[in-house]
């Protein structure tokens, strides 16, 4: 899947929204996809449908993190959602938008896919590559100094 921002009609000047106009909105404007070299894509009103939500995986200050099912792919994956009534200060939204902006441009077998983010009235969800076993965070908690050796280290990120 290539990363795409899924957005519902009237939402664009919600939250989240600073972007000016370009050719690409302008193309987007019928809420059809881009080529695939378009890094964002506005689509359907409602492609939360196209998810099942599961259960609650991690949470953070911001956003739960839950496990989820793409039905059309049958693929899991890991929905990030953040409710936009926690987003009202300008530096989280800020925080989430430059998220979303690193994981759109990361490429490398290292770091967590950016699927797609939807928006809504009540929420922005990041759709991502769900990696079982649990955070990272939580187990280097649990290792001493809260680091990895070296060969730790290799066998986790391989």
């Amino acid at each position: 899947m290539n990363p795409r921002v899924l957005s519902t009609p009237n939402t664009n000047q919600g939250v989240l929204s600073t972007r000016k106009k370009n050719p690409v909105e302008d193309k987007l404007a019928g809420k059809v996809e881009a080529d695939a070299d378009d890094s964002m894509v506005f689509s359907k009103k409602l492609a939360l449908d196209d998810y099942i939500i599961g259960k609650q995986i991690g949470h953070g200050a911001y956003a739960v993190v839950r496990v989820g099912l793409h039905k059309p792919s049958n693929k899991k994956v890991a929905m990030k959602i953040y409710n936009k009534e926690k987003l009202m200060e300008p530096n989280r939204r800020r925080s989430v938008r430059r998220e979303i902006k690193l994981l759109e441009k990361m490429q490398c077998k290292h770091v967590i896919r950016l699927y797609e983010v939807i928006d809504n009235r009540k929420y922005v969800i990041l759709v991502m590559e769900y990696v079982p076993g649990g955070s990272l965070h939580g187990y280097l908690k649990t290792q001493p100094n809260k680091r990895l050796v070296e060969t730790e280290a290799k066998r986790v990120f391989r």
